[in-house]
């Protein structure tokens, strides 16, 4: 019976320590998983704010609520995304946002359909990254 005993003993204590071994292991697979979702996050709110910047830019290049509502309904957008931060700005501030926008063109309408193209595309490239999956691996 002795002998029964110590096995039983030696088997609870390997039991405890496999239980041990497990839970710390996941608790690092939890942390590494943690760090690269926060990671993701900041990468997300910094794509956000430039996709934000960029579409309003895009409300200040077509210059009026309605020409970006005709836009919405081509882009077939429910809401115009960031138009109301866009009318927060101060006149200097949206006249900002196009400060860096390259403008090509021989007449003044080929210089706005220019400008309304490049913000479109540059809009609709971003929000595709933003929607892209992300290459993190999941662990079993």
């Amino acid at each position: 019976m002795d002998d029964v005993d110590k096995v039983l003993d030696a088997l609870k204590v390997h039991i405890k320590k496999e239980i041990v071994d497990n839970y710390f292991a996941d608790r690092v697979y939890v942390e590494e998983d943690t760090e690269v979702l926060q990671q993701e996050v900041q990468d997300y709110a910094k794509g956000m704010a430039s996709l934000g910047r960029r579409f309003m830019a895009l409300s200040h290049a077509l210059g009026s609520q309605n020409a970006c509502a005709l836009m919405g309904e081509v882009l077939k957008l429910q809401a115009w995304p960031f138009y109301l931060e866009y009318c927060s700005l101060s006149g200097r501030e949206q006249q900002d946002l196009l400060k860096d926008a390259r403008r090509h063109g021989l007449t003044a309408y080929r210089r706005f359909r220019n400008l309304i193209l490049s913000s479109t595309i540059a809009c609709s490239r971003r929000a595709w990254r933003s929607t892209r999956p992300t290459s993190r691996s999941r662990r079993t």
